[in-house]
């Protein structure tokens, strides 16, 4: 089935790729009109195997942006990693267990949001796909390619970070569709795409699958007949709720999990569950259910409970859910390509011609592989658990990349890897995520040596006539760059991946100095984003309504010195005697712009008597 979600243990995922392949394959795709988005489609090829087949099987498979894999009927991967508008990346199966003699099918379930997102910048929908023994199985005209029966492609953004909303009529979709069935749902010859990105292995270690089973249902209700709002999430948020008693419902806390039964409420209408699992998970929930076919299944997601004990589904301009069409027969549901974060999950199901069997509710952590190596224990039983919620924070905040957050965003800022690098650094001893992150920002170098803060730099609402990658460069962030090497190269001893990184330090020292004005201080072009703190913002004290400030030329100050000590440490002697000399003279010439003597203390601003002092703030 389509939505099961569970990888088939007969498959070996392969990380790292000793050899990259060598690829016959071309990327492949649907036609699609021009400027369409949120499209999600199916491709498929059938093969024959002879029982000399080889006794290895390898699979490549990249997207624009992501894909769910199968062979011969069964899920044999998901991914890949974001990639950004200059760089995608492939996975690597072993699929030997899965082929069989006689005919074999791939099918590949693909989508790509079409526009440029926080999670994807896709140039158009396409896969590429091959195996490595025989030149027949590799995607091109041969494959066929239809849009994916079901999928609403016209619905709201679920943020404008993450993506869409998900919208899928799990009837329309034939269980068959990956193994040759469904001839009616329109296939053709899959058409060439022109994809100029450059195709690289997977650079981290699969993502782990955690199950986890819900720690309480908060509420039961039922709901009345939609009033025709055209928002999924604003309808879950202002519907009104009649608490319901759910007999048994305990039942779906428990290991395993206890059926239960849903009887429809008397007037037209629907029933609610919110399930609450304990903790942030950042991944995807997982519903076996039995339906009549048509049933309506909403999905809200939310951290926490808001004062009337909802969820909060539509904030501004967010919409936090998802609907599914049921089947008609038993399956599981789950997000099908988009990642989601939550701690609590509303269920609603409606519209339902006769009783919901809900077998089992799950919710799945996807993490990186982290292995504690560091651990803390004293007698203050607070201190321990801002230990282990210190931990589990960073956890849920390490996927593919670090992320800001997993409910909102999922986004990679390079605002937060020092802060999460570090922390990683310290309690796993593990430094891949950390460049990971620093080359997937880096693979959108500007001509000036500067990286826009997030990776990949989607569209952002409402910036006018500013473009989003001239807003998206924070000056004060890529100065972070020179911290997160620091420390990387402190605690992994890794300076062959530093040093290639200096020249991009210098390209971004150089642009600093650029800016900088005969009164020795730093402005930046209006056209950036000039973030330096959220701090700053929420006292009314924008850093980028300011322009010159002194957080932002001490930093470049602090920046110089780091700097110097990553030469110092690759043994470049002539480096660190010039940047420690230029770090000594900023300061002095700065002390003269910003020390007040009437107050004793540094001023936030040039002129002396502005703004709130910098101790004062801190303290």
């Amino acid at each position: 089935m389509m939505m099961s979600s569970p990888l088939d243990l007969r498959v070996r995922q392969v990380w790292p790729v000793e050899e990259p392949p060598g690829w016959r394959a071309n990327w492949i795709g649907p036609s699609v009109a021009e400027g369409a988005t949120n499209v999600a489609f199916l491709c498929r090829h059938a093969f024959r195997l002879g029982s000399s087949r080889p006794r290895r099987s390898v699979l490549h498979i990249g997207a624009e942006s992501s894909y769910l894999l199968y062979v011969n009927g069964a899920l044999a991967g998901r991914g890949p990693v974001r990639g950004t508008a200059a760089v995608t990346y492939f996975d690597t199966y072993d699929v030997t267990e899965l082929l069989q003699d006689g005919e074999n099918w791939i099918a590949i379930a693909a989508h790509s949001p079409n526009t440029p997102t926080f999670q994807a910048s896709p140039q158009a929908p396409a896969v590429i796909a091959q195996l490595d023994d025989g030149d027949d199985v590799a995607t091109d005209a041969r494959w066929q390619v239809c849009l994916m029966p079901g999928w609403r492609p016209d619905v709201e953004m679920y943020t404008f970070q993450i993506g869409f909303t998900e919208w899928q009529n799990h009837a329309d979709l034939a269980p068959s569709w990956s193994v040759g069935g469904d001839v009616a749902a329109g296939w053709t010859a899959a058409a060439a795409v022109r994809i100029d990105k450059d195709l690289f292995p997977r650079d981290i270690p699969f993502l782990t699958d955690q199950r986890v089973r819900p720690s309480a249902v908060r509420t039961v209700f039922s709901v009345p007949a939609e009033d025709g709002q055209a928002s999924i999430a604003g309808n879950l948020a202002t519907e009104p709720h009649s608490n319901l008693s759910l007999p048994g419902v305990s039942g779906l806390l428990q290991e395993p999990s206890r059926s239960i039964e849903l009887e429809r409420p008397p007037a037209a209408g629907g029933v609610g569950l919110i399930i609450d699992f304990g903790e942030i998970v950042n991944g995807a929930v997982e519903i076996a259910v039995t339906a009549p076919r048509g049933t309506v299944l909403d999905l809200g997601y939310d951290e926490q409970l808001n004062r009337n004990r909802r969820l909060s589904t539509a904030a501004g301009d967010y919409r936090f859910a998802d609907r599914h069409i049921l089947s008609g027969s038993r399956q599981t549901v789950t997000g099908i390509f988009g990642r989601r974060g939550f701690r609590l999950v509303e269920l609603v199901f409606r519209d339902a011609a006769g009783p919901v069997t809900l077998h089992e509710v799950r919710a799945v952590q996807r993490r990186f592989p982290y292995v504690d190596r560091a651990a803390f224990s004293c007698t203050d039983a607070r201190l321990n658990q801002v230990w282990n919620a210190c931990v589990e924070t960073l956890k849920s905040c390490a996927t593919d990349v670090f992320v800001d957050c997993p409910w909102r965003e999922n986004a990679l800022w390079l605002t937060d890897v020092p802060v999460e690098s570090l922390s990683a650094l310290q309690a796993f001893g593990d430094g891949r995520l950390t460049e990971r992150c620093l080359r997937l920002l880096f693979s959108q170098v500007r001509d000036d040596g500067l990286v826009p803060a997030v990776a990949p730099a989607g569209d952002v609402p409402a910036l006018g006539d500013v473009r989003p990658p001239d807003w998206l460069v924070l000056p004060a962030a890529n100065l972070y760059v020179t911290f997160i090497l620091e420390d990387f190269l402190l605690y992994t001893g890794s300076s062959e991946f530093v040093v290639g990184f200096l020249p991009k330090i210098d390209a971004i020292l150089d642009t600093f100095r650029s800016w900088v004005g005969p009164d020795h201080v730093i402005l930046p072009p209006d056209r950036h984003w000039n973030l330096i703190d959220w701090s700053y913002e929420f006292v009314d004290r924008s850093t980028h309504s300011a322009r010159k400030h002194a957080a932002l030329d001490y930093m470049f100050v602090l920046a110089l010195r780091s700097a110097a000590r990553l030469h110092e440490q690759v043994g470049d002697s002539d480096r660190v005697a010039s940047l420690s000399e230029e770090a000594r003279v900023r300061w002095t010439q700065l002390r003269a712009v910003y020390w007040d003597d009437a107050r004793s203390l540094f001023a936030d601003l040039p002129a002396a008597g502005q703004g709130t002092s910098v101790d004062r703030r801190s303290g």
